[in-house]
């Protein structure tokens, strides 16, 4: 059996060093730029989530699907006039999910 947290410990390293995670975990973020995290989130998640209900996936793990959740988050916080404009990360991360 694999063991997740021992296969993503270097990738966690990695992501713990960066600056904007920093941020994020020292709970003193901007309320807008979490809203804009979260809304990166929210793209990626959805575009999971639409592969993951279009084969079935999510049927022994009802309530795992995020999307919607995140969505009310985003909302909640975002004070902007218009949507944020996705990161390059985010928009890499749509087209690969779109691939697989």
């Amino acid at each position: 059996m694999y063991d997740i947290k021992e296969l993503t410990k270097d990738i966690y390293q990695i992501a713990e060093e960066q600056e904007f995670i920093k941020t994020l975990m020292s709970t003193k973020i901007n309320p807008n730029t979490y809203a804009i995290y979260l809304y990166n989130q929210l793209l990626c998640y959805s575009e999971v989530e639409k592969y993951g209900l279009e084969n079935s996936l999510f049927r022994t793990t009802t309530g795992l699907p995020r999307a919607e959740h995140i969505h009310y988050d985003f909302k909640a916080l975002w004070t902007g006039d218009s949507t944020p404009i996705p990161t390059p990360s985010t928009v890499d991360c749509i087209k690969h999910i779109q691939t697989i």
